[in-house]
């Protein structure tokens, strides 16, 4: 009899934890990151892309003076509607100076998931270049990609090539742009490899910020006094 209600609550123990662990990876899952300031969505230098160093003097928060010329008055006033709390803008330097590459990326952040989900097309549909099928699954669902190589920089106006990413995670809106020069196909491809894969280390660390944003214990433990005395 001792045995069998032993196994009984070792079987009830399983399954609650089973039950509670789904419920809090939903809980989790659904966290609005805390978009409170704009200093909230500055990355650290903990989750660079590897690669990668900060140029201070380039990244800055967002604002609505700043941005209005880039989306528009319509697109801003969405923005308004939608709930945009802040923004910021970080500039990121390639160690390797090969390509010349830097890196930019623009977070928005929203009251709610649903607000930053209605304005990521509209602001995808500002990017200029052709958008790509290139497959990359380590990027969030929905994720959408530009190439456009008919730009130029510098007094020689030498050619180069802008890769651009805009996803979303949970109430963040993502627009991600890679630069690198030349306008050859090894260009390209080394642009769309490395804005990819930057842009998906970018995404984690946004995912780790909505995880880190649900906490608290289930009560679990409580049930064990209980047990260890009908054992």
């Amino acid at each position: 009899m001792k045995d069998t209600i032993l196994t009984c609550c070792a079987v009830l123990i399983v399954l609650l934890g089973l039950q509670g662990g789904a419920m809090l990876t939903r809980a989790a899952g659904s966290s609005p990151i805390d978009v409170s300031t704009a200093a909230s969505l500055a990355l650290p230098d903990s989750a660079l892309p590897a690669g990668y160093t900060v140029q201070p003097m380039e990244s800055y928060p967002i604002t609505r003076a700043s941005k209005l010329p880039q989306l528009g008055k319509e697109l801003m006033a969405q923005f308004l509607r939608e709930g945009w709390l802040s923004g910021y803008h970080g500039w990121l330097d390639a160690t390797d100076r090969s390509w010349n590459a830097f890196l930019t990326y623009d977070f928005y952040g929203f009251k709610s998931t649903r607000g930053a989900s209605n304005v990521t097309g509209s602001l995808a549909g500002l990017v200029l270049g052709v958008q790509t099928t290139v497959a990359a699954k380590r990027l969030p669902a929905g994720a959408q990609i530009f190439i456009d190589g008919t730009g130029s920089y510098g007094p020689e106006q030498l050619p180069f090539v802008a890769v651009e990413v805009v996803y979303r995670v949970q109430n963040v809106v993502a627009d991600v742009t890679g630069y690198f020069a030349g306008s050859t196909v090894a260009a390209t491809d080394a642009a769309t490899s490395a804005t990819i894969s930057a842009s998906a280390v970018l995404a984690a660390w946004l995912d780790r910020r909505s995880h880190a944003a649900q906490g608290g214990s289930l009560g679990f433990p409580l049930l064990l006094p209980g047990l260890a005395v009908s054992a």
